[in-house]
């Protein structure tokens, strides 16, 4: 079995980050050489590109289409529920059991308690920022989906 070369991909991050930001820190000074870094910084961003290919390999991945208006039959989308059936959350996953074109769709809810899992019919797609906000009882007719890699 290959070994990964962790440190190689610790560099090759350093420099696509670089890349990313215009070669600039955050607070403003432009980003040293690799090779000026020292160990310890070298070490985490080794360790960094450790930690993201275990994730790219272990975490559960979600198929997310390139626009909200395709969803599809098994897909995993947030709805907002009711946080006292669902241990103190007001989002909840669901799983697409039936497409009516556009972006409606009904779902089963999968909830974090011993409940029975809910069934939601004709939910309409709305950005995350609509889903999560309280008040809104709108928001139970609404789904959105998740971002890739949400804690």
């Amino acid at each position: 079995m290959t070994q990964l070369d962790t440190h190689a991909l610790g560099r090759a991050a350093y420099a696509a980050y670089g890349k990313a930001v215009g070669g600039d820190t955050p607070d403003g000074p432009t980003m040293i050489a690799w090779e000026d870094l020292g160990d310890t910084m070298r070490e985490a961003w080794a360790q960094a590109a450790r930690e993201a290919v275990r994730a790219a390999f272990t975490l559960p991945v979600t198929v997310i289409p390139d626009t909200p208006s395709a969803p599809f039959l098994g897909a995993y989308v947030l709805v907002a529920v009711d946080p006292a059936m669902n241990n103190g959350s007001n989002i909840a996953p669901a799983i697409v059991t039936r497409c009516w074109g556009g972006t409606s769709i009904n779902v089963r809810v999968l909830l974090d308690s011993e409940g029975v899992p809910l069934w939601r019919t004709s939910l309409t797609y709305a950005d995350m920022e609509f889903l999560g906000f309280n008040g809104n009882k709108e928001r139970e007719y609404r789904w959105t989906w998740p971002s890739p890699l949400r804690p």
